[in-house]
């Protein structure tokens, strides 16, 4: 008897984690652009220091040097702990959330001290009670800070702690891996020593690059620490940086090098200002469908939520695991889940770069509803009222 085969009703898989993001056709097809042998081509070193200026104009970062890294988003944090402290340093660590926390482990991790500076994880650090923090804790040379802690999208106030930082004299170290180029970020008036990003996340790109811009002061610091590891060291990248005729420490991928280039001349060509707008926008929907919904966002307040992620609390005996399987098996939508201790209660919308946009939310709250349903804590009715809350937003 032959096997009766099942049917997908959907021709697409929309990926709608908060990284890695879904990558649209433009920039796989980037990615398959010939190249050559960044070693060896003569105009790789212009090519590479025009991304650096592109990142400049978005981050209003001039004075600083970049570097693009051959690897995952963490690299740039790890990097940033062994070029910034020699072992035995103190780094004091600013947490509301899991990767907070994870910048204390990778100080411990590599023989430096992590002071620990813990905060609710349903609420944005306060911005007067970190700056009392950094007073009382004088003996640490750098403060480390994740902007949006995208397992809980929640929103930290690093415009308005970074400049206290700067008048102490310590180094002010930002994740910002999730949220670069959702939101403005203003490296050199923040005080930001050393910003943090990745291309899997508001570029639609693969894992595989780090974007790192370091202050003047960042930099002489890292000329003086010992980081003991060659991949991680800012210091073997002077020489390329500096001179023309120099090759780059180790081998970078062109392909992903040309993509990152044309995803932030997207960037560019778009406006900061709209792409910013949009993020800003999709976020205010998204809350508000989910609100019409019956759930809960699980930042306390919109203000202090990420523009490229919406964090839900899921209804209790509901779990983020099982809907998001359900989400993608019926519908091709793929959500991210919680991590550590919310790892079955959140589900995650990501909505960053070309994915902050009305048919992928509408579609991803048609789904979310639909589960809802097939458990019984939401009718259909919902489902529009969450879809009218959506055009509302977008259209007002």
């Amino acid at each position: 008897m032959e096997r009766k085969r099942e049917i997908n009703l959907f021709t697409h898989k929309y990926i709608l984690t908060p990284g890695p993001t879904e990558m649209p056709r433009e920039l796989l097809l980037s990615i398959l652009k010939d190249v050559t042998n960044p070693d060896l081509d003569p105009q790789f070193y212009d090519f590479y220091h025009g991304i650096f200026q592109k990142l400049a104009r978005i981050f209003e970062s001039w004075n600083h040097r970049a570097l693009i890294l051959l690897g995952e988003g963490m690299l740039g944090l790890e990097s940033s702990v062994v070029n910034m402290l020699n072992r035995g340093e103190k780094g004091l660590v600013f947490s509301n959330g899991f990767f907070g926390d994870g910048f204390s482990d990778l100080i411990e991790m590599t023989d430096r001290k992590a002071i620990k500076c813990r905060w609710n994880e349903r609420e944005a650090i306060p911005p007067e009670e970190a700056i009392e923090a950094i007073s009382r804790n004088n003996e640490a040379s750098a403060v480390y800070m994740v902007h949006c802690e995208t397992p809980t999208g929640i929103l930290n106030p690093i415009d308005k702690i970074g400049p206290a930082i700067s008048e102490t004299g310590k180094l002010f170290i930002v994740d910002a891996v999730s949220s670069m180029f959702t939101l403005p970020i203003k490296a050199e008036e923040w005080g930001i020593d050393i910003l943090i990003g990745g291309s899997q996340k508001a570029l639609n790109l693969p894992p595989g690059l780090t974007i790192l811009l370091i202050s003047n002061n960042a930099w002489r610091r890292a000329l003086s620490v010992e980081p003991n590891s060659f991949y991680l060291s800012f210091k073997v990248w002077e020489g390329f940086l500096e001179n023309k005729e120099s090759m780059p420490p180790y081998t970078l991928s062109m392909n992903l090098l040309r993509a990152l280039d044309d995803s932030l001349a997207n960037i560019l060509r778009e406006g900061e200002d709209t792409v910013y707008s949009r993020h800003l926008k999709i976020r205010e929907a998204s809350w508000s469908a989910a609100i019409a919904l019956g759930l809960e966002p699980f930042p306390k307040k919109i203000e202090d939520s990420c523009p490229g992620v919406t964090a839900i609390l899921m209804p209790e005996g509901i779990s983020s695991i099982e809907a998001a399987n359900w989400i993608y098996n019926n519908y091709g939508v793929m959500l991210g889940i919680g991590l550590g201790n919310f790892r079955d209660r959140i589900l995650r919308i990501g909505h960053m770069g070309f994915t902050a946009s009305i048919d992928y939310i509408i579609l991803t709250y048609t789904a979310l509803g639909n589960y809802l349903v097939s458990k019984g804590i939401a009718s259909k009715t919902d489902i529009s009222e969450a879809l009218e809350a959506i055009f509302r937003i977008l259209n007002g």
